[in-house]
């Protein structure tokens, strides 16, 4: 079975329902608009290759809990990213700010709250490709 996604190392026991490629090209500050026939001046410095992915809260509510607890429950700087890109994987150190998820029902008889998916952006804090 392929894992989609490692967070500093570890694949929680989290079904993985989405991951979106976010591709960001890095330009310097001679960027701009030329006078002359208004070419773009492009100073390109690197690409940053970033990743959304989404969680589902409703397979293994306690395990859910533990990477909400991991990425939030105490102040990191970053996180180490292992995670599918293509056909291959892709590792990357990574910032994130924010995440969301909602209530999508609650099993009274068993007291467990069950939550829709968390989708948590990951950013890289360094550029993948850098001009050569």
């Amino acid at each position: 079975m392929i894992t989609l996604c490692k967070i500093d190392g570890r694949e929680f026991d989290v079904l993985v329902t989405g991951i979106q490629r976010d591709f960001n090209v890095i330009e310097g500050a001679n960027s701009g608009i030329a006078i002359r026939n208004q070419r773009e001046l492009r100073d390109i410095l690197g690409i940053k290759i970033g990743h959304k992915v989404s969680f589902a809260g409703d397979e293994n509510p306690a395990e859910y809990e533990e990477l909400i607890e991991y990425l939030f429950g105490s102040i990191r700087e970053s996180v180490m990213i292992d995670i599918i890109h293509g056909q291959k994987r892709i590792q990357y150190e990574a910032a994130y700010n924010t995440a969301s998820d909602s209530v999508s029902h609650i099993d009274n008889d068993n007291d467990v709250v069950y939550w829709n998916e968390l989708t948590v952006e990951f950013r890289p804090i360094e550029n993948q490709i850098s001009k050569g």
